[in-house]
């Protein structure tokens, strides 16, 4: 298979049996929630990049991490999947957090077109967790963005 956009590799569709490669685990093989497997299945992504597979369990272990690798090869996905996958086990299920209390975790990104790939990566996989997100971004105006908080 080849690469997604969120970075993903892709299974093939093909009917022959696919050598595990340790580099590429499944993803259904970690700490993922089943609904969040099935939203990364229904987007093509069944298993991890060497960067994804390699971050997982330190950041949802809470560590402190700076990784290195090519555009295109899921960056976004690697950080952003066990931060999520972390908050929404700290919640009930079904709970609904009240608007207006702090956030939760804030990211950063030096443009407005990344800032936008890095939400709708996030909101994705928030979703089936019941998590907002929100997207905060230069040269639109300040009340819509204020009133999200």
């Amino acid at each position: 298979g080849g690469e997604s956009a969120l970075g993903g590799a892709e299974e093939d569709t093909e009917d022959e049996e696919e050598e595990y490669d340790p580099e590429r685990p499944p993803i259904a093989s970690f700490d993922v929630g089943a609904a969040t497997v099935a939203v990364l299945a229904a987007k093509g992504i069944t298993h991890f990049t060497p960067i994804q597979a390699k971050s997982f369990s330190l950041l949802k272990g809470g560590a402190d991490m700076l990784g290195r690798s090519r555009t295109g090869t899921g960056k976004t996905l690697a950080f952003a999947l066990p931060l999520i996958t972390a908050l929404a086990e700290l919640q009930e299920p079904g709970e609904r957090l009240p608007r207006g209390r702090t956030p939760r975790m804030v990211v950063l990104a030096p443009t407005r077109e990344l800032a936008r790939q890095v939400s709708e990566v996030c909101s994705m996989l928030a979703t089936p967790h019941r998590l907002r997100t929100v997207l905060f971004h230069g040269g639109v105006p300040y009340p819509p963005q204020q009133r999200a908080l």
